[in-house]
């Protein structure tokens, strides 16, 4: 094997990388939902930028999406309703 071929463990760390890049991307998609807070935002950010573990990022990514989605049908449901929430309705 020559010095410019990488190693298998090189190869992993670089796709774990790859792995936890896209999760945290996924993440912050889903949390620029108007329905998350600023400091909600912030705690997310701070958890999943110091989080290594493709596991916990993805169970983050579900409940987080989870989440989002209960906030937004609560929303619509509060707008049908004729219930003021926080002055926005969503399409």
């Amino acid at each position: 094997m020559s010095a410019a071929t990488p190693t298998a463990a090189v190869l992993n760390l670089k796709a774990k990388h790859l792995i936890l890049g896209t999760i945290r991307q996924n993440i912050r998609a889903v949390y620029a939902s108007s329905v998350f807070r600023g400091r909600e935002r912030a705690a997310t950010e701070q958890s999943i930028k110091h989080c290594d573990d493709p596991e916990q990022l993805q169970r983050w990514l579900r409940n987080m999406r989870r989440l989002r989605d209960e906030r937004e049908q609560q929303l619509h449901q509060a707008c049908e309703d004729g219930q003021f929430v926080t002055g926005l309705c969503l399409d």
